[in-house]
């Protein structure tokens, strides 16, 4: 193998190299972007329920309904 032969071989397992940590990068990238798009809509979840109220009917002792309106994310912290 020649000098030139070398220097080509050289330049294209260089060039293969800076391809693979290219498409590394690209994909380390995309990774990084879908967790904030997933951040974003975990947080648009737990906002949604917050805001979800439930309303329950109790009876009194003396049979009276009472409406006791709660949010959902009260009631199953008290859940665990």
């Amino acid at each position: 193998m020649g000098l030139s032969a070398s220097q080509a071989r050289l330049l294209s397992l260089t060039q293969r190299i800076n391809n693979n940590e290219l498409e590394s990068e690209m994909i380390s990238n995309a990774k990084i972007h879908l967790a904030a798009r997933n951040t974003i809509a975990s947080e648009n979840y737990i906002n949604a329920l917050d805001g979800t109220k439930l309303d329950t009917f109790l009876m009194t002792i003396r049979g009276r309904r009472r409406r006791f309106r709660s949010h959902l994310t009260l009631l199953i912290s008290t859940l665990r």
